[in-house]
């Protein structure tokens, strides 16, 4: 063991930040460099870069690792494998971890960010009853119902809506939310087609291409589903959801919970 020193070679001078993350990019912080000074290390970062004080455009230095594992509780990373160390961090902003409103184009759909013109041709794909009849709001093919749910959806800055390929036309929509840095977890949900592309194709690709892109940031992906609606609960069965412990929503209700890991995607 010995200690990273100011002058020491291995690490960024002093006065900078650090970004952590592992070799699949699942994870992203940051650190104060002087919290690295005198911090027990064990061998030596294999791909951090020194940055010099007057290399204002070099950003910041990067460390990657095959494991990273966080301590939210004490607020410490441990890096293992060639880097280790234990130093008080604080997350880096979220919106530099995932990507939530990527464009995602597949043979059936494609998928791209929710913007405020989209209302008029999103309430008509979700003007249909039958669309909403499992769901907890029952009425949101109402238009005073489907505003305010617009609205939250476009204020998150994390919905997509999907739109049929060989139409150009707004199909449905789809959301990424509660990333979980802890879990590696993020979840995909929010998600409504218009009946005409019900039967699974359009589902399978929607999923397959936003689990696709939620990979590349995180170990695993939850889909939460109302004890009610069975047919979202076959959808993600279909899909290779394995439903694991049941969690509570924002109201305090018991929900079904289902999961894909990384490692068992086959898409």
């Amino acid at each position: 063991m010995r200690s990273v020193r100011r002058d020491d070679d291995d690490v960024a001078r002093p006065g900078g930040q650090l970004v952590v993350a592992d070799a699949e990019g699942d994870l992203a912080l940051e650190c104060d460099e002087d919290l690295l000074v005198g911090v027990p290390v064990q061998a030596r970062p294999v791909a951090g870069r020194r940055v010099d004080e007057d290399d204002a455009d070099a950003g910041p230095a990067v460390i990657r690792t095959d494991e990273l594992v966080r301590d939210a509780a004490e607020r410490e990373v441990a890096l293992f494998d060639e880097l280790k160390i234990h130093v008080p961090i604080r997350p880096a902003p979220t919106a530099g971890i995932i990507d939530y409103q990527p464009t995602l184009s597949g043979t059936l759909v494609e998928l791209r960010p929710l913007r405020a013109d989209d209302y008029d041709a999103l309430y008509a794909a979700a003007a249909d009853p039958a669309i909403w009849e499992q769901h907890q709001v029952k009425d949101r093919h109402r238009e005073d119902v489907f505003r305010p749910y617009f609205e939250m959806l476009l204020e998150s800055k994390e919905a997509l809506v999907v739109l049929d390929r060989a139409t150009g036309e707004i199909v449905g929509a789809s959301r990424y939310h509660g990333y979980d840095a802890a879990e590696s977890e993020v979840e995909i949900g929010w998600t409504f087609l218009v009946r005409s592309h019900w039967g699974g194709a359009v589902n399978r690709e929607l999923k397959s291409l936003m689990l696709r892109h939620a990979f590349r940031f995180v170990r695993n992906v939850v889909f939460l589903v109302d004890p009610g609606n069975l047919r979202s609960q076959r959808a993600v069965e279909k899909i290779g959801g394995v439903r694991i412990a049941p969690r509570l929503n924002a109201a305090g209700l018991e929900i079904v919970v289902y999961r894909i890991c990384r490692a068992d995607f086959a898409g």
